[in-house]
């Protein structure tokens, strides 16, 4: 599957197998004690639902997100068919006296199953650094769901190597990685377009006969009068650039109306600039 401009927003459902009290579903007793196998499936299920929330996807999970229940296969295909998703991906961890990972699609599963599958294995393998123990069909409940459907096995819960990264929130986060990375791919999913925040507008600081203690920047070489005026004689220039405390500003011949000039303290002494060729500092 490949995602076309115009086509509606994918949906993908996730399923943490099982749920927390399922009988028998625990790793072996290591580091990290004995793990439940849903605590792992649904760490790695939020790894991968975070991991996508840049993208512009729909997500959806079959199983009781809060782990006290084990939802029905038949209730988790019904609520997987009910959101008619484009992807469904089951997260499990395997047992029985092995090592490595293993992706399933159903024996009388599609091609695209299949194709899915096909990408995901070497990929979970090779990122987790366990055994690829490869692509397998199997008569799995869960998967006859109407979607395109996987389940994926992560390492062995009784093996002590697998045990090790499987209970690890760094393995974690590389199974979820292997798979949200797939599921990118297959679903073709876009980043979400954010409108950037606008631009806050500000009306440009302007002067006032009256402020004191302001900043500004000269805009031309500018003269230095001994009067607020300018046939006043010439103290000396402040070249263009040139930042200036302004001491206080005073209109002509103490109006309170332009041109305003700005008093100032200047190796020449005490004089007035003309802030009609200067700019204020916000």
């Amino acid at each position: 599957m490949q995602r076309r401009n115009n086509m509606t927003t994918p949906i993908l459902v996730l399923d943490a197998g099982h749920g927390y009290n399922t009988a028998g579903k625990r790793t072996i007793d290591g580091a990290m004690g004995v793990v439940r196998e849903w605590s792992m499936n649904d760490s790695v299920v939020r790894k991968i639902i975070d991991m996508l929330s840049d993208y512009d996807v729909k997500v959806y999970r079959t199983d009781d997100t809060t782990g006290n229940s084990d939802i029905s296969l038949t209730q988790r295909v019904k609520r997987c068919n009910s959101y008619n998703p484009h992807l469904f991906v089951s997260i499990h961890h395997n047992a029985g006296g092995g090592t490595g990972t293993e992706v399933f699609w159903h024996t009388k599963g599609t091609s695209e199953d299949k194709r899915v599958a096909n990408i995901l294995a070497p990929k979970l393998a090779s990122m987790c650094g366990l055994r690829n123990r490869g692509v397998k069909q199997k008569q799995l409940g869960v998967l006859t769901c109407k979607a395109t459907a996987i389940l994926v096995e992560g390492g062995f819960m009784d093996h002590k190597g697998d045990y090790e990264l499987i209970t690890s929130d760094h393995g974690q986060k590389l199974y979820a990685k292997a798979v949200a990375e797939v599921i990118v791919e297959y679903l073709g999913l876009e980043k979400k377009v954010t409108n950037p925040t606008a631009p806050i507008v500000t009306e440009p600081k302007s002067f006032k006969c009256g402020d004191y203690g302001a900043y500004v920047i000269t805009t031309d070489d500018l003269n230095i009068r001994k009067e607020r005026n300018h046939k006043s004689a010439i103290m000396g220039t402040i070249p263009k650039g040139t930042k200036v405390k302004v001491e206080y500003i005073l209109g002509v011949n103490n109006s309170k109306s332009e041109p305003f000039w700005g008093s100032v303290y200047t190796q020449y002494g005490n004089g007035f600039i003309n802030l009609k060729y200067t700019k204020p500092i916000e």
